[in-house]
This record gives structure tokens, sequence and C-alpha cells, in this order.
């Protein structure tokens, strides 16, 4: 269980330092958490033994902010609503793509899939379990992650 809290520190220090660096967030409360946001992506870490399953979901009001930071100028709703799944995708490999270096072995060499919109079903099953999650609330809105590692080839 410690690895895999490892893996959770690592995404959430990236996604701290993110939020904080390249979106000019100061202010981030950490906390357990069960939300799901309208926006949510997953993005899968496997190899022949091991599917870890990282699923971030956002609300609009921090993923407007984003956008606005990154674009640096703002866009109508209809470009808006497309641009939100490449935004979140693009967050989500950032993320996850800096947190690999510090996950411990053997999560280090797990490769990384294009992220995919988790099904609802599947997503509210899953995360009715207990895994490990956090969720940042700041003064633009809210994100939540959640870390679901299944041994797949393990008898």
């Amino acid at each position: 269980m410690k690895k895999i809290a490892t893996v959770l520190e690592s995404i959430e220090e990236q996604t701290k330092k993110f939020l904080h660096d390249t979106i000019a967030i100061k202010k981030l409360d950490i906390k357990m958490s069960d939300a799901i946001y309208k926006n949510t992506r997953a993005v899968n870490l496997s190899d022949k033994e091991t599917l870890v399953k990282i699923v971030f979901t956002i609300d609009d009001a921090l993923l407007q902010e984003v956008l606005l930071k990154l674009l640096k100028t703002d866009v109508d709703d209809f470009e808006r609503e497309d641009m939100f799944k490449d935004l979140l995708d693009e967050v989500i490999n950032i993320v996850v793509g800096l947190s690999i270096k510090n996950f411990p072995s053997p999560y280090k060499n797990l490769v990384l899939s294009t992220p995919y919109k988790p099904f609802k079903v599947t997503l509210s099953d899953t995360l009715q379990s207990k895994l490990q999650n956090f969720e940042i609330v700041t003064s633009k809105g809210k994100l939540a992650c959640y870390i679901i590692i299944e041994h797949i080839g393990v008898n």
C-alpha cells in the first residue's frame, strides 16, 4: 500500500506544481474526495502484470482558468467546449509524465496510454471501492484525481 501512496503523492505534487507555477494559483487546499466533475479524462499505465488507472476530473471554472492562462486569450463558448477535452488531456500528460520519475518500482517502467474518457458506469463502480485519491480546492475551482491499481498478471 505504501507504493500506491507514493504514486499518489507524486501525482499530487506535480499537480500542485502545475497549478501553482504554470497557472499561477497560489492557494491550494488538499483533501480526500469522492467528487466527479463534468470534465473527466483518464490515462492508463501498464505492463504485463499491472494496470494503473489515473482519473482526473475538473470543474468548468478551473479548466476555464487553465485555458485562459495557457492561451492568454478568451475563446467563445463553442470553441471552449471543444478545447476542454484536449486541454485536460494535455494537463494529464504533463502531470503524469513528470510524476513517473518519482514512482517506486515496479511502477517506473509502465507504458503510458493516450488519455481517454472513462465510461460513467465503470467510473462510478470503480470510485465506490476504496482507492487512493485527492482533491485540490482553489479559489478558481476544483480538481480531483483517483488512482486505481490492478495487478492483472498475478494469479
